[in-house]
């Protein structure tokens, strides 16, 4: 995983401002307090210095909590990889960002007559059961995942801005 530049670091190059950064001093061919960063076509915004390219959303976490350990993820909480506002920004296991990824998904399926059941938990699949009406299914998968994808809130309590 490439490193990334450390807290005071990231102060001194950018200053954040409602989801976005802007430069602090003139860099290269970039103005001071304009904007820095630009669409990536999967939808995440990164920013480019001497040549390296950093994903916003890290930067943004980095300058208000510091540095992000190395077994940690930073989530999009409304899923809009665009959004970088540091309240839609939180410090989640490879595991819960799936959660937050695909809280879309069904968790049931036709099978036979009945709907089937399921729910994945650490690579692991627990059965929930058969059902008669869709209704039913959908409320057993919904009821297991408020029990089993809870997604812890790491964020410091307080920030350095």
């Amino acid at each position: 995983m490439k490193e990334y530049p450390n807290q005071e670091k990231c102060n001194e190059l950018w200053k954040y401002e409602n989801g976005h950064l802007f430069w602090k001093k003139r860099v290269s061919n970039r103005w001071k307090d304009s904007r820095a960063g630009y669409y990536r076509k999967n939808g995440y915004v990164e920013v480019s210095h001497k040549d390296v390219k950093y994903m916003v959303h890290r930067i943004i976490y980095i300058i208000h909590y510091g540095d992000i350990p190395k077994e940690l993820q930073i989530d999009h909480i409304d899923n809009k990889k665009h959004n970088n506002k540091i309240e839609n920004l939180r410090l989640v296991t490879p595991q819960e960002n799936q959660w937050n990824i695909n809280n879309n998904r069904k968790g049931y399926s036709k099978w036979k007559d009945k709907w089937k059941t399921q729910i994945w938990v650490d690579g692991v699949q627990i059965y929930l059961g058969l059902h008669k009406e869709e209704e039913q299914a959908a409320k057993a998968y919904q009821e297991a995942v408020e029990k089993y994808h809870i997604i812890k809130d790491r964020r410091p309590e307080t920030t350095t801005i």
